[in-house]
């Protein structure tokens, strides 16, 4: 049949054209769509496998993961509460199927895996548009979800491993030798493992053979074609635990590298290939880079002061080099004369804290280092790190067997009597007392025999008349060796006159020398990260030293703020009653003393002490009268914080490393990761609750409650730091507010400061 006419195509054939047409296009766009589905999904799933690649290599060379700063751990229901509303359930029946139920998870910093342009995890979605990484699978999760055909994907499952193709990741190397078919691929870096790979081709009547250091050729099992294998440790072949098989390679061998018997040239392994009894290819694989021998201290040196204990380290010298010392407290003394964690509940870190978190101790050219720390701590954890990454481990007692407290049982003119306690006394000691005026020249000395048995001894000085004195205490060794010394200030009083105001002595205070005031002593720190005094119902101050430099005494008016004066720069503070200027304190000592913890209740008693229960639901007027009445002596006044110690205090906590404008890292916001004995979310905490949410010694700058300032804008007051029901992204320490002064709320608190005449 003819279909065209002279006059063009019939009717018949346009009809059934356009059918085909129609079909051809309604196929062409499902198949487009499913085409951009699948794109979609296996460049979301090669990107996680890269991402999921790049951070194990991160984790292997560095031992820790590529985290945000200051950013803590998380567990599985934090995951859920940052995930979208609409796929809580999903996520959490993935990390259920991934096995990564208790799990710990780590906010991924791409930066620090050259991650730089990516359309995943860059925060441009809000908070969950990020990765994170769950310990100890190695698991990487996408917390904001990949929406593809009805389903959201967050990981690399099975089910999703069978839809798309993953790409095969690219080998981080740095040297690839080949010969004959032989090809090697190596690194060049220190590392604690050899990270061999080995691609060979093999051809009839061929065979394979290793040396190690020239040793014995052992036959290497292979197949015809190509075959590909690698090891990571020589030992490990002998076990037949790694993909080369080397049936005859004995440990002998293998310990000629891993436990460098042989010399540093002559750690390699030659891979040599035979045809017919020929040798006709071979490559020396160079293995002078792997170091799996821990890094050790060869001496400790232990010598003390009145301030601080110094630890001495000479550490051995190895073929890569030590990279990093950290150092953390892990128990100290307390008033009763035992010993108790250092941080609670933490009775020790393990070495992934350590390598983010832990104190860092500087190593000099001749490879020591030496570690100062409060006299109070009496086990510190070490960790050494090679530039293999290797790593040691050591718990070190600082003063093991002998540790001096005490007490004044009475200081009136003329009399000073103290009594000197000895802690985990082993053998006979000597006990040297001896004074004097100005804290250098000592004299009066006199020197008491004690034994085993004995805990403490008590000594009178007579015709005392000054105001200070100082008096040394010194424990000698059989051997006379000095073992512990311990200066003490103390403030001699006239009889019946119970705190009279002295001079300061000679020389002068400073910010890096702080002033002890009457009533007071001294309890723990340095001045630079948290100089502690307390008087003698136990309340705590620490020490901010303003040296006008690093520190400057000044308000800071460019912080967050939901008033107008604060950028205006026309709020001031109102000081207490008798205090005439403030700054005449920080001009004169270099420094103030500040709450350590948030204003504590017993009864109707303002405390400043740990584990108290906070004073919240209090309005300005009511918190000035209990601030201001705490201590009012010729000596010392007490008083509300006011605008400018707050954002002078913060200068110095941001100096520490501290970010003081996102605050949710370090103290108690409702999106901070809570310790793990809180037992939820959005709660106030008893004073000093947890080790995290301290600075400097200072508990809850960040959050727990509010806390009235002193400082003032029109007929409002200023409060400050954030709290347990806002977060510390948008509600930081940092934060100003501003309320009536009669208002009170259940999220408000106070802190007090010194002053000092």
């Amino acid at each position: 049949m003819n279909f065209f006419t002279n006059k063009g195509i019939t009717l018949l054939v346009l009809v059934v054209t356009i059918s085909i047409s129609i079909i051809l296009i309604t196929t062409a766009t499902i198949f487009s769509s499913t085409v951009i589905e699948n794109a979609k999904l296996t460049t979301f799933v090669n990107d996680l496998n890269d991402i999921e690649n790049s951070v194990e290599s991160y984790y292997i060379n560095n031992l820790v993961f590529p985290i945000l700063e200051k950013e803590i751990p998380l567990k599985k229901d934090d995951i859920l509460l940052l995930a979208r509303k609409d796929a809580k359930l999903k996520l959490n029946d993935e990390i259920k199927e991934n096995e990564d139920l208790d799990s710990t998870f780590y906010k991924i910093d791409l930066s620090k895996i050259n991650v730089t342009k990516t359309n995943y995890g860059n925060g441009k979605k809000g908070e969950n548009d990020i990765f994170v990484v769950a310990y100890p699978s190695f698991k990487i999760y996408y917390l904001y979800g990949m929406d593809s055909k009805s389903t959201t994907y967050f990981s690399i499952t099975p089910k999703l491993s069978s839809v798309v193709k993953i790409k095969e990741p690219i080998l981080d190397s740095s040297t690839i030798c080949t010969s004959a078919g032989i090809i090697v691929n190596k690194s060049n870096n220190w590392s604690n493992k050899m990270k061999v790979n080995i691609e060979v081709k093999m051809e009839i009547g061929e065979q394979l053979f290793m040396s190690v250091s020239g040793y014995k050729e052992r036959l290497i099992t292979t197949k015809y074609g190509n075959n590909i294998f690698g090891f990571d440790l020589l030992s490990s072949i002998v076990n037949n635990t790694e993909t080369i098989k080397v049936p005859t390679l004995t440990l002998e061998e293998a310990n000629f590298i891993e436990d460098n018997i042989k010399s540093i040239n002559e750690r390699y392994v030659d891979i040599l290939k035979y045809k017919d009894s020929k040798l006709i290819g071979k490559v020396k694989i160079d293995l002078s880079n792997f170091n799996k021998s821990i890094p050790m201290i060869e001496n400790i040196i232990l010598s003390t002061n009145e301030n601080m204990n110094t630890i001495m380290l000479q550490l051995k010298k190895s073929d890569c080099g030590i990279k990093e010392i950290r150092f953390e407290y892990l128990k100290k003394y307390i008033d009763n004369y035992t010993v108790e964690n250092y941080y609670e509940g933490i009775n020790d870190f393990d070495n992934i804290y350590m390598l983010s978190k832990g104190k860092k101790a500087k190593i000099k050219s001749d490879l020591s280092a030496s570690i100062n720390v409060p006299k109070n701590v009496q086990i510190i954890k070490i960790i050494l790190v090679d530039k293999a990454d290797n790593i040691n481990s050591y718990n070190q007692e600082i003063s093991s067997n002998k540790h001096i407290n005490y007490k004044i049982d009475s200081n009136i003119k003329p009399e000073l009597t103290l009594t000197a306690n000895f802690l985990n006394i082993t053998e006979a000691i000597n006990v040297k007392f001896s004074k004097s005026i100005d804290g250098i020249n000592f004299t009066d000395e006199i020197t008491y025999s004690i034994s085993v048995n004995e805990q403490k001894k008590q000594h009178t000085f007579y015709n005392v008349n000054s105001d200070r004195i100082y008096v040394k205490l010194v424990i000698n060794n059989k051997d006379n060796s000095i073992e512990e010394t311990k200066i003490i200030k103390c403030t001699m009083l006239d009889n019946n006159v119970p705190d009279k105001p002295i001079e300061p002595e000679k020389p002068g205070f400073s910010y890096n020398n702080p002033i002890i005031p009457v009533g007071f002593t001294y309890k723990e720190g340095a001045w630079n990260t948290g100089y502690v005094i307390e008087d003698n119902k136990h309340n705590e101050f620490v020490w901010v030293p303003v040296d006008n430099i690093n520190v400057k005494y000044k308000k800071i008016f460019s912080y967050l703020s939901d008033y107008n004066a604060g950028e205006k720069n026309t709020s001031e503070d109102e000081l207490p009653i008798g205090v005439k200027d403030e700054q005449e304190q920080i001009k004169k000592y270099g420094g103030f003393y500040i709450a350590r913890y948030e204003a504590g209740k017993e009864g109707e008693t303002l405390v400043i002490k740990k584990d108290s229960k906070v004073w919240n639901n209090i309005n300005y007027t009511n918190a000035k009268i209990k601030a201001e009445s705490f201590i009012n002596t010729s000596s010392v006044k007490s008083g509300l914080v006011t605008g400018t110690m707050w954002d002078t205090l913060l200068r110095w906590i941001n100096n520490s490393g501290n970010n003081v404008i996102d605050s949710k890292a370090w103290g108690n916001h409702k999106d901070s990761t809570k310790p793990a004995n809180v037992t939820g979310f959005g709660s106030l905490q008893k004073t000093g609750f947890s080790q995290l949410w301290q600075v400097n010694n200072i508990y809850d700058i960040a959050g727990n409650a509010l806390e009235w300032t002193n400082e003032k804008f029109d007929i409002f007051r200023i409060y400050r730091s954030g709290c347990y029901s806002l977060s510390g992204t948008t509600d930081p320490a940092s934060y100003r507010y501003s309320n009536f002064v009669n208002n009170s709320l259940q999220t408000l608190s106070f802190r007090i400061v010194l002053y000092i005449n």
